[in-house]
């Protein structure tokens, strides 16, 4: 049984608070260093960013890791769904609101969550990504599906993870 998420109360989220909390269920805390199924060195509720061999750490001083970087990883998402949006006129100074990508607090936590998972650059280029700039949300939902593999390490093929399938079925779901 998985130990319970800690109090947010105190801290300002990033994403809806709901969308925080199944991030964490997912990744679950591990105090420790580990190597992931892909061969990735993780720490805390799956940090990978300056973990190093033997590192420990407190749901404490990984909080103050985690939310920042949800914050990060959400700004990654707006500016990805709005590249493509952003077409400069000649004369153009202004933004207009048709410029910034539309979505409701869900998609965006599931956005989130998935750009977590995967970094800014391969969530750019998701299928997620596109169908959503598209206004193609049902679409942009059936996609997260796709993303349940991981590479192994060793053979080079991908793989689909325990870990990744739930979570990607999940996130199709509130995306819509």
């Amino acid at each position: 049984m998985n130990a319970p998420l800690p109090d947010l109360t105190q801290h300002t989220l990033p994403i809806v608070e709901a969308g925080v909390r199944l991030i964490m269920e997912w990744e679950g805390f591990v105090p420790h260093a580990y190597h992931c199924p892909a061969g990735t060195l993780t720490i805390g509720w799956g940090r990978t960013e300056s973990v190093y061999e033997g590192e420990g750490t407190s749901e404490e001083e990984e909080i103050e890791w985690f939310l920042p970087a949800l914050q990060r990883y959400r700004d990654a998402v707006i500016v990805s769904l709005a590249l493509g949006r952003l077409r400069p006129r000649s004369g153009a100074g202004r933004c207009r609101a048709s410029m910034w990508p539309r979505y409701k607090e869900n998609q965006l936590a599931a956005m989130t969550s998935l750009c977590y998972n995967i970094g800014p650059a391969a969530f750019r280029s998701s299928s997620v990504c596109k169908f959503h700039r598209e206004g193609k949300y049902r679409e942009a939902a059936d996609a997260f599906r796709l993303w349940n593999k991981y590479t192994d390490p060793e053979t080079g093929r991908k793989r689909v993870s325990k870990g990744l399938k739930k979570p990607a079925v999940k996130l199709s779901g509130i995306c819509t």
